[in-house]
C-alpha cells in the first residue's frame, strides 16, 4: 500500500476525520479563548517576542529550554497582533494535519480501520489533548512526527535511490528537532543504530543505508542552531539546559516519589518535597541556567549509585508517557 494507491473513497473518509479531529480542538481552544497566557505559554511568545526584536535568547541568561520552531512559527500572527484565541486554534489546524499523515502512515501497512483507530489514538489521546486549547509545542510536535515518520516511510519504501523523498525527510526531521529539541537526542541514536547494522546485518544494509542518510541530514540542518548554542554555551551538540533538571527528577528516588518532575516552586513548598528538595533548588535557582545544569548533573550521578530504584523510575514514566500516570505521591 502506498500513498498513490488510495482510493477515492478512503481519501474522503481520511479528510472528513481530519475535519472532525481539527474541530475537537478548536472546541478545546473556543473553550479557553483569549484568556490570558500562563505557564509555558508564557516562555513561547516571550521569545516569540525576542525574535520580532532580531534575537532568540538574551546571552547574558541563555535559558534554552526548547528550540526556535514552535515561536518562529507563532512569529507571523503576534507580528500581525494577532489575539490569543488564534493562536490557539493552531493547535486544531496542526491536529487535524497530524491525524492526516498518521493515517497516511497508517494505510502503508495495515487496513483502513486500523489505520484510522490509530490515528485517532495518536492524536486524540487524552494525555495530549489537555494541551489542546494552549499556546504550547505538544500537539504540533506529534504532528510533525507522523510528518516525519511519513516521509521517513516513503522514501524507505522506494528500492530505488530518489533524492527528493530522502531530502523531504532531511527537512522533515529537522524540522521536528526544531520544535522539540530532544528530537536531536533521537536522531543521534538512530544514527548511531542504523550505521551499526549497516556494518553488522547484511540483509539491513539497503535500509541503514538510507536511515543513516536522513538522520545526518536532519542533524545538518539542525547546525546553525548547534553553532548559535555553541556561542552561547561553549559547549558543542548543546540541544537545551534543561536535560540535567529532567534527568534529576527522574532519578530522585526518595520516599513516595517516582520519577515524576515537580516545577521548582513546588520542590521548595510543598511538604512531601521540600525536606529533600527544597536546599537543593533554592542553590539551583540562584546559579545560572548552565551552573544549574551543571549542578543537576552532580546530583544526577548521585542518584545513579542505586541503579534498581532509577529503572523502577523510568518504568513509571513509560507508563505516564500513555496514561498520565503513576504520578508521586
Amino acid at each position: 500500500m502506498t500513498a498513490t494507491s488510495l482510493t477515492a473513497s478512503d481519501l474522503r473518509q481520511g479528510h472528513a476525520w481530519a475535519l472532525v479531529v481539527g474541530l475537537a480542538y478548536a472546541v478545546l481552544a473556543l473553550y479557553t479563548g483569549n484568556a490570558p497566557a500562563d505557564g509555558d505559554e508564557i516562555r513561547y511568545l516571550d521569545h516569540t517576542l525576542n525574535f520580532t526584536q532580531g534575537y532568540f535568547l538574551p546571552v547574558e541568561r541563555p535559558e534554552l529550554l526548547n528550540g526556535p520552531g514552535y515561536p518562529l512559527i507563532l512569529l507571523p500572527l503576534v507580528k500581525m497582533g494577532a489575539p490569543m484565541l488564534l493562536l490557539r486554534l493552531l493547535n486544531a489546524v496542526a491536529a487535524a494535519v497530524g491525524f492526516l499523515w498518521f493515517w497516511k502512515l497508517g494505510r502503508q501497512f495495515i487496513q483502513q480501520r486500523w489505520a484510522l483507530a490509530f490515528a485517532l489514538l495518536t492524536m486524540c489521546h487524552p494525555v495530549l489533548m489537555r494541551q489542546g486549547g494552549q499556546v504550547m509545542t505538544e500537539v504540533i510536535t506529534q504532528a510533525l512526527v507522523g510528518g516525519a515518520a511519513l516521509l521517513m516511510a516513503y522514501s524507505l519504501h522506494d528500492v530505488q535511490w530518489k533524492w527528493r523523498p530522502l531530502l523531504r525527510a532531511m527537512v522533515a526531521l529537522g524540522v521536528l528537532t526544531m520544535t522539540k529539541v530532544i528530537f536531536g537526542h533521537v536522531m543521534s541514536a538512530l544514527l548511531v543504530f542504523s550505521l551499526l547494522t549497516l556494518l553488522l546485518v547484511k540483509c539491513w544494509r539497503a535500509t541503514a543505508r538510507k536511515v543513516a542518510l536522513i538522520c545526518a541530514g536532519g542533524l545538518l540542518c539542525c547546525a546553525p542552531y548547534l553553532i548559535y548554542t555553541h556561542g552561547l554555551t561553549g559547549q558543542w551538540f548543546k540541544w537545551s539546559t534543561s536535560g540535567g533538571e529532567l534527568m534529576y527528577w527522574l532519578t530522585s528516588h526518595h520516599p513516595g516519589e517516582n520519577g515524576h518532575w515537580y516545577p521548582e516552586d513546588a520542590a521548595q513548598q510543598r511538604s512531601e518535597l521540600a525536606p529533600n528538595h527544597a536546599e537543593f533548588i533554592h542553590r539551583v535557582v540562584a546559579a545560572g541556567p548552565l551552573q544549574a545544569d551543571a549542578l543537576y548533573g552532580e546530583k544526577v550521578r548521585q542518584h545513579l549509585q542505586e541503579p534498581g530504584a532509577v529503572l523502577y523510575n523510568y518504568l513509571c514514566n513509560w507508563c505516564r508517557m500513555f496514561f498520565g500516570f503513576p504520578r508521586s505521591f
